[in-house]
């Protein structure tokens, strides 16, 4: 038995309590909000929990050297602490967030110590590494070379959760998928770099089928090219990555940027109390104009959400983008009985050793539980909780600041995705 810290007690974190406890390891649960964390422990009783602010040196370095893991769910600009008080007590670390340089910069550090510090090993990024370096790594074993690897990932209402026009709903906090919409996009075609402005980004929109019954629609998420060195795909003349919605989310979304409502520098009134009309009115003087030129669909969600009532008050001197949140969890939130999907495909075409092209596509279509976890908390928490296991249990060997690109990590990993249910589809022709 192995004893394994999580930080953090937010809603991926329920997936990850459930499996390592299931294998008998020790749990404590350290939370900044105590009450999310006895919630953890309502459902699990055998886990310890204690409440800790992250920030705090002092307090964190006596919680880590008493365990043999740290998994990392704080938000990600508290990882680089975190490591550090890893690599100071000689423990294992793991993050679902993305490696950045100061992370890699403690690589010899890790290194040293024989401790491995394990990042983007949750849905997105994780599961989607693992699933295209299987491929990758096979095609490569036979001899033949990856022409085009485009993958696309996204959360998105269940099928039978589906009942607004937006055709989206949000699980936690909507500011981060806002600003998401805020970048540019950078990616390979027929061997060059195409840069999709964030103005353009919504605009720019290409039709997915994933399956007979589900039709999607997705754009460029920020900088695909760094894949091609990541995933040893040099030979590449397609490197693409992008976010998957229902088809028309673009649209409303890219009409919400041009009213501003995306807008991270202007306020709503410190004085008056305004409603959303009058917000609207200031950003785009001839309303109805605009309004006339936007699509039903566009139309009818924007009304929808309210956007035109002279009786839906916006909270006062709050960022435009900020008071927008406050709408959207108000009408896109989950209620009970309602269920998520995570939706991923990576589609590779190849040439083979004897010159002929091959196209495959890797599909991994996941609902959440009625009343229990969501798909993106399992997608994001099961990887994770299972690195972990694998580590204490001496099956991961490297070591260092690493990501999930070996075949030793993505295997095993895989295959135990696999027997909790979560499991690609594989086609080829």
């Amino acid at each position: 038995m192995s004893s394994i810290l999580v930080l953090g007690a937010g809603f991926v974190a329920g997936p990850l309590v459930r499996y390592l406890t299931q294998r008998e390891h020790q749990l404590t649960v350290a939370s900044q909000f105590i009450e999310e964390a006895q919630l953890i422990a309502d459902v699990y009783p055998q886990i310890n929990i204690c409440e800790m602010n992250v920030a705090d040196d002092v307090a964190l370095g006596s919680l880590v050297k008493k365990h043999d893991l740290v998994i990392s769910f704080v938000p990600y600009q508290f990882h680089i602490s975190v490591a550090k008080q890893c690599i100071k007590y000689s423990k294992h670390m793991i993050t679902a967030s993305y490696e950045f340089p100061e992370m890699k910069a403690l690589n010899d550090a890790a290194k040293d110590k024989h401790i491995t510090i394990l990042n983007e090993i949750g849905l997105d990024p994780g599961i989607d590494h693992l699933a295209a370096m299987q491929v990758i790594d096979q095609i490569h074993a036979e001899g033949g070379k990856l022409k085009s690897f485009v993958s696309w990932c996204g959360g998105i209402p269940a099928p039978s959760s589906n009942d607004n026009p937006l055709g989206y709903k949000f699980a936690w906090a909507p500011k981060s998928v806002l600003l998401a919409l805020l970048n540019e996009a950078t990616f390979l075609k027929n061997g060059n770099t195409v840069t999709v402005s964030a103005e353009e980004l919504l605009e720019n929109i290409q039709q997915v089928k994933l399956s007979e019954e589900l039709f999607l629609e997705g754009y460029a998420n920020r900088d695909s090219t760094s894949y091609r060195e990541i995933y040893g795909i040099s030979e590449a003349d397609e490197v693409f990555r992008g976010t998957l919605r229902y088809k028309g989310f673009s649209a409303i979304l890219q009409c919400c940027k041009h009213l501003g409502l995306l807008n991270t520098n202007i306020k709503t009134s410190a004085k008056e109390q305004q409603n959303w009309q009058d917000v609207m009115r200031i950003a785009m003087a001839d309303l109805e104009l605009f309004r006339s030129k936007q699509t039903q669909q566009v139309q009818v969600a924007l009304d929808w959400l309210g956007l035109f009532e002279e009786e839906r008050i916006v909270a006062k001197d709050k960022l435009i983008i900020d008071a927008f949140c406050d709408l959207l969890v108000e009408k896109l939130s989950y209620t009970e009985g309602e269920q998520d999907m995570v939706v991923l495909q990576h589609q590779f075409i190849s040439i083979t050793a004897a010159g002929v092209e091959q196209r495959r596509n890797s599909t991994l279509i996941l609902e959440g539980e009625v009343d229990g976890y969501s798909a993106m908390a399992k997608t994001v928490g099961t990887p994770a909780a299972i690195a972990a296991d694998l580590i204490v249990t001496n099956v991961i060997e490297e070591r260092g600041v690493i990501l999930p690109m070996s075949r030793a990590i993505y295997e095993p990993l895989l295959d135990e995705l696999n027997n909790q249910g979560i499991s690609f589809t594989e086609t080829l022709n």
